[in-house]
């Protein structure tokens, strides 16, 4: 890449990488009140009544989002502006970074969306970050709401004795640490810290935060049993830390240590679009623990019911029958209703009319498992935290066959020093 003024690229790149930093789609679209408003919801459908809950959100957070949109477009006109790409691989890694400066950009505009109450804008900006359920995908989540139908027969890692002695074993949030700590390890992975924190709900993976240092954040309260450590140690360690790692570490390669364009590598190695990620790891959770991990299809129903221009209420009680022709009792069919709408609408201001937005990640889990498990180069999903479309893209240019950290199968390395 000829770059004639490196020293106002790097300027531009640093402040990409900045503001990005600061733009967590899911934060954007989480309501303040949704426990309080998922209590009343989930009281009231007891009872029989499917109500439309009323969302608020954190409008001095979604302000300063919207007023990074300045700043951003300043920095990708200097960017942008400076770059002349002299081979495909330049050409590729440009495309590549304008798709994430695009996408930033689209992050801001459905806070600004959010901040005036137009959930049509919104729509616009949530299909543009994340598509919407095609045809092939929402016909194959209908099958699988019919009796009989399935993903496939999956058996678990573990023969039934292992499995029952790994469900006797009990570990606190200290040592699923240790353990994260040792997989790490034994990949040979450097620059990750594992942060316990009181204030967390779920295990999670961050490849960006805000001051630069990648974290697996754990909740101080979480407890499991063995059986769930390894498969978390699938999941989060082996596929979406990995992934990410292997990731990054083909763009450094592409771009060249020396180059100002350094900064940008955490926003090129994940973009916002995770149904490779998340594809790879749910065949992971698959492979350990059998049919039963399978994802579910009610994520791309609800998603899909809701591009029809149907209520929160009237997608909840379709949600809810599915569940209970499926023989989920009564009351997991309500907890079911309110996760799979919540998640399909999370955003939305008026959940009686929301013009046809829908938060369109979360059809990626079933999608992403699909298209993880026909993949015919297997060896994308070391790079399952990018895109179809940029393996695609950098599979012309790029060798793919030697990732940074190959696959190891450290399930089976902690596994033999608990057993």
């Amino acid at each position: 890449m000829f770059i004639p003024k490196p020293e106002v690229v790097y300027a531009a790149a640093k402040t990409m990488a900045d503001i990005t930093l600061r733009l967590n789609t899911v934060e954007i679209v989480t309501p303040l009140n949704a426990h309080a408003e998922k209590d009343k919801w989930l009281n009231a459908a007891r009872k029989g009544v499917f109500r439309n809950p009323t969302f608020t959100y954190d409008y001095a957070f979604l302000s300063n989002i919207a007023q990074l949109e300045s700043e951003l477009l300043s920095a990708r006109h200097q960017l942008l502006d400076n770059l002349k790409p002299q081979d495909l691989i330049d050409e590729i890694l440009l495309e590549i970074i304008n798709d994430r400066i695009e996408d930033a950009h689209a992050s801001i505009k459905l806070a600004q969306a959010i901040l005036n109450r137009d959930d049509a804008t919104s729509e616009y900006y949530t299909a543009k970050k994340f598509g919407r359920p095609n045809a092939v995908q929402i016909a194959e989540a209908e099958r699988l709401t019919m009796f009989g139908h399935t993903l496939g027969v999956y058996e678990p890692l573990f023969d039934k004795d292992q499995r029952k002695a790994l469900k006797g074993m009990r570990f606190d949030a200290t040592q699923i640490s240790e353990h994260f700590r040792r997989a790490i390890d034994y990949y040979g992975i450097e620059g990750w810290i594992i942060v316990i924190d009181e204030h967390a709900t779920a295990i999670d993976v961050r490849n960006k935060t805000a001051n630069g240092t990648p974290c697996i954040v754990i909740p101080s309260s979480r407890e499991v049993n063995g059986l769930k450590l390894l498969e978390l140690i699938g999941h989060e360690i082996e596929c979406h830390l990995r992934d990410s790692e292997n990731a990054a570490q083909l763009f450094r390669d592409l771009i060249g240590s020396d180059s100002p364009l350094m900064p940008l590598v955490p926003l090129l190695a994940k973009p916002d679009d995770e149904m490779m990620y998340e594809g790879h790891a749910k065949l992971s959770d698959v492979r350990f623990s059998g049919s039963s991990a399978l994802p579910k299809p009610f994520y791309t129903i609800a998603q899909y019911r809701a591009v029809q221009r149907n209520s929160f209420a009237e997608v909840a009680n379709h949600i809810y029958e599915l569940q209970l022709n499926l023989d989920q009792s009564e009351s997991a069919a309500v907890k079911g209703a309110w996760l799979a709408t919540y998640r399909a609408l999370r955003g939305v201001t008026d959940t009686k009319n929301p013009h046809g937005y829908t938060f369109g990640k979360d059809y990626g889990y079933l999608a992403g498992f699909s298209i993880a498990r026909d993949l015919q180069r297997r060896n994308w999903l070391d790079y399952a935290s990018l895109r179809l479309i940029d393996l695609q893209r950098l599979s012309a240019c790029a060798e793919l066959d030697h990732p940074k950290y190959p696959y190891k199968d450290a399930v089976q390395y902690v596994a033999s020093r608990l057993m």
